[in-house]
C-alpha cells in the first residue's frame, strides 16, 4: 500500500490509482469512503463498502480488509464487462459504472495480482 495523491492508503493499478479510508461506522462494521483516479481524472468515488466486523481489528487491517474487498468487487465488474464486451449491461447491471468497468477489465491482470496479495 502507498500513501496516494489524495493522501490516503491506496495502491496503483494499471494507469490509475485507488485510495481508500475508513469513513465511519455502520453499526458494528467500518464503512469506506473509495476513489478510482485515472490520468484523466476522478473516474469513480463511493462509500458502499463495508467490512465484516470491528472486533479487535486495527485500522491497518480494516483499510487492508476495505481494499480486498474492493479489488473483489472490481475484478468480478472485469468479468462482466468482458462476458459483453462493453456492448450492454449485464443481466444483473454494473456495480459501479460502465467506465469503470472497462477501466477494471482493461486492467484485468493487475487486478487479479493485487487479489492474490490481499489474499483474494
Amino acid at each position: 500500500m502507498i500513501i496516494t495523491s489524495r493522501l490516503m492508503p491506496g495502491m496503483t493499478v494499471g494507469d490509475g490509482t485507488i485510495s481508500i479510508e475508513i469513513s465511519g461506522r455502520d453499526g458494528d462494521r467500518a464503512a469506506f469512503r473509495y476513489y478510482i483516479d485515472t490520468p484523466a481524472g476522478e473516474l469513480h468515488a463511493g462509500d458502499d463498502i463495508r467490512s465484516a466486523t470491528l472486533t479487535g481489528q486495527t485500522p491497518d487491517e480494516l483499510i487492508r480488509a476495505g481494499m480486498a474487498a474492493l479489488l473483489s468487487f472490481l475484478s468480478a465488474e472485469s468479468e462482466s464487462y468482458q462476458s459483453t464486451m462493453g456492448e450492454r449491461a449485464p443481466a444483473d447491471g454494473w456495480s459501479f459504472s460502465a467506465q469503470v468497468a472497462e477501466w477494471a477489465y482493461l486492467n484485468a491482470d493487475e487486478i487479479s495480482m493485487a487479489c492474490e496479495a490481499f489474499g483474494n
